[in-house]
């Protein structure tokens, strides 16, 4: 009987270190394939965040916007690199300098860091005041370094539509959009604003046709 329940005991002990081993193997290889997985995310020697982490903050700071939205080419590259326009990538100032080229169609890059635009701009003959246009430029010398932002709409209440890059910390240098009073900026830079367009024609409005004035009467 002894020998019987020894062996009956050494197939129960065997059972259980093979389930053991078993269960170690099991674990180490979903280790491997999460290791695996994580490492195949393509995030590259100038990426700051992992492209799954982009995307969860731009869907954040794009505020309900499609993410698309932000065309900026270098949203992932280094912030610690120099841009083609002398700046820094995803800064405040190569987002707008890549804006006023890819939307204003103006090539000139304005020196300095975001606080000293408004003085390049007008030692240039651009004008520089309060009032807000499509395309120009919303500044701010506060702080260290300044703020600029594009001006994406001027909207009828008093309200400007800016985007931006570098903004909102943490995480920083990534694309925002805001809707802000027109009066909270402190300066205007007009280097090439975009024509929005004609007004809409409503009830009051006058028009010129063939050479002669008009006034939209009620129900037109």
């Amino acid at each position: 009987m002894r020998e019987k329940e020894r062996q009956k005991y050494m197939k129960l002990v065997g059972t259980a270190v093979f389930c053991m081993i078993l269960f170690f193997l099991i674990a180490a290889g979903n280790i491997a394939s999460a290791t695996t997985s994580q490492s195949a995310i393509p995030t590259g020697s100038n990426d700051l965040f992992t492209l799954s982490n982009v995307t969860v903050f731009d869907t954040v700071l794009c505020s309900g916007q499609s993410c698309p939205k932000d065309d900026y080419p270098y949203k992932y590259s280094n912030p610690n690199d120099v841009d083609p326009w002398g700046t820094y990538f995803r800064e405040c100032t190569s987002f707008a300098n890549w804006r006023l080229r890819s939307r204003n169609g103006f090539n000139i890059s304005p020196s300095g860091n975001a606080n000293n635009w408004a003085n390049w701009a007008s030692g240039q003959g651009y004008s520089v005041n309060k009032n807000p246009a499509v395309g120009s430029i919303a500044q701010w010398t506060s702080g260290t370094y300044g703020h600029v932002a594009w001006v994406e709409a001027v909207n009828s209440n008093g309200t400007v539509t800016i985007e931006e890059y570098n903004y909102i910390w943490p995480p920083g240098h990534v694309y925002s959009e805001r809707t802000i009073s027109a009066g909270s900026v402190e300066n205007y830079i007009h280097f090439k604003d975009i024509n929005p367009g004609p007004p809409p024609i409503t009830e009051g409005s006058f028009i010129v046709y063939q050479g002669n004035v008009y006034r939209i009467a009620g129900g037109a």
